[in-house]
């Protein structure tokens, strides 16, 4: 985990705020609007945050029905149901998007619009019903396959379909083809959940509005499609972020409901939801936000790190299975995991715009100092958090060998950052700095 690969080496340290916290708008900062705790998210505005969020808990949802399903706590047809409709449901946004047709968060629905998907949300109500009343008939395997099958074959159908318009605008047929797949992927997927009166209700008054007719932008990704180009768009943050729900839903689920691999389900999960949260804190406050804030690409050193961790783990099962048994000490690295993801955040919202994973080389006239909230406390809140966030995800998947490398390469790598940053920062506050440093601590063993 070498500076090039360390999150706490590309955290500047938050410790100055603009004008726009003292009533001025900042030149970074965002015309957001906030929701009612404060943060500009979860609102109906489409910005990159609440598209990142949106395609994030599409991506829960699919990752739990995966590993409720692994773990025998949901039916093949809930499992199958939550799938495809996530899926659906992230496509339509990210094809809108790459064709320039998103009509802002209402994209996520199918159609683009809510009455198009009524019997959708109308699904799982009519399966539990039916599961509660007669829980000896409450779907049937054969007749879900067919289901499962008809709605991949639909999906795709409309996917291409819907490609196909952008580089031919005026294609009828591809217009028509892609109204039909939609109806056929609402109908098909009433059928996994044998959902009769849904089924009724979709083919009798469904609808399904047509697509746009919009040119899509150049394409450079590997599909020859402008998605996993690297340019921060749209359609990126939402695929970025929908498989980091998935991976998310998938260890959360995991880690609940499995015996034999709880601790690793825990430290993906929390993997996972360092990432989309890095991206989100960064989001809401700084308008020049790019890709590299998911950290995802943060260093061959930062990845062989966290793979040596799931590689760990994986041994110990093979080689001596019960050094993978979740105890009680696990837990407590549990919470502290938490807590240590919740100062990180914490520390990044308190720095609002100020925050970038970039050391700045220079002051901004209109800088100053912050020795306020989070920071009364903790000196390096965001290297601090970062430290006993990454021995505490080896804590709990019972990985003494990473436990031990992981503190041992933080402590050397953020005791020499920190001595540079705050060189740094004297040259920049002098003598306020310095009293600064007396009163605040960093909270990392034998650094000061």
């Amino acid at each position: 985990m070498s500076p090039n690969s360390s999150p706490g080496r590309a955290a500047r340290s938050p410790r100055q705020r603009t004008e726009s916290e003292s009533g001025k708008r900042s030149r970074h900062a965002p015309t957001h609007i906030n929701n009612s705790l404060g943060f500009p998210l979860l609102t109906t505005e489409h910005t990159p945050q609440n598209v990142a969020l949106n395609a994030f808990g599409l991506g829960v949802l699919a990752g739990l029905g995966i590993a409720l399903r692994w773990t025998e706590c949901m039916s093949l047809a809930t499992t199958a149901y939550c799938v495809l409709a996530s899926v659906g449901l992230i496509l339509e946004y990210i094809t809108r998007a790459m064709l320039k047709q998103e009509q802002g968060l209402k994209s996520f629905v199918i159609g683009g619009k809510h009455r198009d998907n009524l019997f959708l949300y109308l699904g799982p109500i009519e399966y539990a019903l039916r599961w509660m009343l007669l829980p000896t008939i409450s779907h049937l395997t054969a007749v879900s396959s067919v289901g499962v099958i008809l709605a991949i074959a639909a999906q795709n159908v409309r996917t291409f379909s819907l490609i196909g318009l952008g580089s031919s605008p005026q294609d009828r047929s591809a217009l028509r083809i892609a109204r039909l797949a939609l109806r056929g992927w609402q109908i098909s997927i009433q059928i996994v959940l044998c959902n009769p009166l849904c089924l009724a209700g979709q083919c009798m008054f469904g609808t399904a509005s047509s697509p746009g007719r919009s040119q899509p932008e150049s394409g450079l990704g590997p599909l020859g499609l402008p998605i996993f180009d690297g340019h921060h768009t749209p359609q990126n943050i939402a695929a970025h972020a929908y498989l980091l729900g998935c991976l998310h839903g998938l260890g959360v689920a995991l880690g609940f409901c499995s015996t034999d691999f709880r601790g690793l389900g825990f430290f993906v999960g929390s993997l996972a939801l360092f990432h989309v949260l890095e991206y989100l804190c960064t989001a809401m406050y700084r308008s020049d936000v790019k890709m590299s804030a998911f950290l995802l690409n943060n260093g061959r050193e930062y990845q062989m790190a966290m793979a040596a961790g799931v590689v760990e783990y994986f041994v110990w099962y093979f080689v001596y299975p019960p050094m993978n048994a979740f105890r009680w000490w696990n837990w407590i690295a549990l919470i502290g995991m938490v807590a240590a993801q919740y100062l990180r955040s914490a520390a990044m919202i308190t720095a609002g715009s100020n925050f970038t994973h970039l050391i700045a080389a220079e002051k901004d006239p209109s800088h100053t100092l912050v020795t306020t909230g989070i920071y009364a406390t903790f000196r390096h809140p965001s290297y601090t958090a970062f430290y006993y966030w990454a021995v505490c995800t080896q804590l709990t998947a019972n990985n003494p060998f990473c436990s031990l490398a992981f503190s041992l390469a933080l402590y050397k790598f953020f005791r020499d950052r920190i001595i540079y940053e705050e060189r740094t920062l004297i040259e920049f506050f002098g003598d306020e700095y310095e009293r600064y440093i007396r009163t605040a601590k960093v909270w990392i063993p034998y650094i000061e």
